[in-house]
């Protein structure tokens, strides 16, 4: 499903109204593959939620 989402233009790095993003939550939730994807898809490892 985030492979077909960011296929079709969603942004790897919108953030929710705490600032967290979608590499935060898949991080948080031990989803490796999907944190792999994001990164390859331009998702910023560096964005913090502060």
């Amino acid at each position: 499903m985030v492979r077909f989402l960011l296929q079709h233009g969603a942004d790897a790095n919108i953030e929710t109204n705490l600032m967290f993003t979608p590499l935060h939550s898949a991080a948080q939730q031990g989803h490796v593959m999907i944190v792999k994807l994001l990164l390859e898809q331009g998702a910023l490892p560096n964005k913090t939620n502060k």
